[in-house]
């Protein structure tokens, strides 16, 4: 018999590193991005909607148990082929705290925001994704010349960095994340819904220590798991910064080295608050 878990979280929070982690186990098998939140939503406007068939009580009832057999048979279709073995079947995608499952163990990872920033930017700069309309212009010019020179873009008043709008946007995204996940957790947990909360810091610190919570969170003998190594990418931090690479440096703090007076004031006015409620710092004097 199969189980079925989440992993989510902010964008750059490190959810590639957790689901790395959990995969050492041979009794899990997690992929992503699967993004069941966006069927989730039109779940809620089909069911919620009054004037909708599927909004009365036995409507509602056959098209949520349908909706949940989608997301159990999509990820056992996807996840089992390359580990039979495996017992947990897990999605890893960045969204925000919410369940899909019932009763469905959760790993909800939380990162400082300011270092989200920073990871963000340069991730934008590395992709070819269409960004938003506002930065579109300038991105492309940007990314031309990041392919030759990414080391320019360590200026923080260059590149995205230095667009204002684009930092006000993603710190104030961020806060949203910190403010509904915060909320949402304790009601999760208390619906019946186990979460567990990986702190990214947290996992630098202690990255054995964790790693074995994680799998005991599980139900599972964290004896059986791999080691963590740098070979699967599962130890804090890299060798080398790589600034082109998806997995550029992986450390804690690394914002000190970005942030200057405009992008503090600006990150203060957008997500002040939220760093103080994530634990991140006791007040805005930093």
């Amino acid at each position: 018999m199969h189980k079925f878990f989440f992993l989510c979280g902010c964008w750059k929070s490190g959810t590639h590193w957790v689901q790395n982690v959990l995969n050492l186990h041979p009794h899990i098998r997690m992929k992503g991005e699967y993004h069941f939140e966006h069927l989730q939503e039109a779940m809620d406007s089909f069911t919620g909607l009054k004037w909708c068939v599927a909004s009365h009580p036995r409507g509602r009832r056959v098209a949520n148990a349908a909706f949940e057999n989608l997301i159990r048979r999509v990820i056992y279709a996807t996840a089992t082929r390359d580990r039979p073995e495996a017992i947990w079947l897990g999605d890893r995608t960045p969204r925000r705290l919410r369940e899909l499952l019932p009763g469905a163990p959760t790993f909800w990872i939380v990162r400082d925001g300011r270092d989200i920033l920073v990871s963000w930017a340069f991730h934008w700069l590395r992709i070819d994704a269409v960004p938003p309309a506002f930065i579109r212009e300038p991105l492309t010019r940007w990314r031309e010349e990041f392919r030759t020179d990414p080391d320019r873009f360590r200026d923080p008043n260059y590149g995205l960095l230095g667009n204002n709008r684009w930092v006000r946007r993603i710190a104030r995204e961020w806060a949203r994340f910190v403010l509904h996940d915060s909320e949402a957790y304790p009601r999760l947990v208390a619906s019946g819904t186990p979460v567990f909360k990986v702190v990214y810091e947290e996992m630098h610190r202690r990255p054995h220590e964790v790693a074995k919570e994680m799998y005991e969170f599980l139900g599972l003998d964290a004896s059986h798991a791999e080691p963590l190594s740098r070979e699967t990418n599962t130890l804090p931090g890299f060798k080398s910064e790589d600034l082109t690479k998806a997995l550029r440096k992986g450390q804690s703090g690394d914002w000190r080295n970005y942030f200057n007076d405009r992008i503090k004031r600006i990150f203060k006015e957008e997500a002040g608050e939220a760093l103080i409620l994530a634990g991140y710092e006791k007040d805005l004097n930093w």
